[in-house]
């Protein structure tokens, strides 16, 4: 009977396929952890909408392609790499770039040199200059140390005597404080030479010496 009726009857079929096909939109950009520390590590992760699923490119300072993936993870992060990165999303309908998400790499260490001429004649004006070479974010504390005692009373990165006294020789150190921690610059001897007194006289960066008929330097023989 089946054989009959196909013989009989012309059946025709229309078969409509319809395909969702998008090109890849809310591409979004993301970082975990949100602070980066230096010799730590950083993931980028990209989503993003579309159809057929997207693929995803990754580019960092000066728009540079520096992976592909939806993640990208740098290790051993360092402060030369802060910057702006973003995602791109593409499929064969087209591209979308992210908007970018920005890194700041943090520096967990401070180095510090003083700059100055360590010699000075009583009466001279001493300046001292806390150079930090390198720190990310900038100190924001700094502190002046003179014989291991804090000079409480200098809080910024210059140290100034406006007329430099026996008593101001000894060894001066640095030290300046971000919110990643701390660091001190190594000592540094500040000699004073004296003028002829018959009361006060330094023989030594770290002395002075009361009561003796000395100078540093020693006048000339007459």
């Amino acid at each position: 009977l089946w054989e009959v009726l196909n013989k009989l009857t012309d059946f025709s079929f229309a078969c409509i396929v319809l395909v969702d096909t998008d090109a890849p939109r809310d591409t979004q950009a993301e970082k975990h952890p949100a602070d980066v520390v230096e010799g730590g590590s950083v993931t980028l992760k990209c989503v993003a909408n579309g159809r057929p699923d997207p693929n995803f490119t990754w580019f960092g300072n000066e728009n540079k392609e520096i992976g592909r993936g939806a993640e990208h993870k740098i290790t051993l992060i360092v402060e030369s790499q802060s910057g702006e990165y973003h995602c791109e999303a593409t499929n064969k309908l087209g591209t979308m770039k992210s908007d970018p998400v920005n890194i700041n790499v943090t520096c967990e260490y401070i180095i510090i040199i003083i700059l100055q001429n360590n010699c000075f004649k009583q009466g001279d004006v001493m300046t001292l200059t806390c150079r930090v070479r390198r720190s990310n974010p900038l100190p924001h504390t700094f502190t002046w140390i003179k014989n291991k005692k804090a000079l409480s009373e200098e809080r910024t990165e210059r140290y100034v005597v406006q007329s430099i006294q026996p008593e101001d020789a000894g060894d001066y150190k640095c030290s300046a404080i971000n919110v990643r921690g701390e660091g001190t610059s190594v000592p540094f001897r500040v000699k004073v030479q004296c003028e002829f007194h018959s009361s006060f006289c330094c023989r030594d960066v770290k002395e002075l010496m009361i009561g003796k008929k000395e100078a540093n330097p020693q006048p000339p023989s007459p």
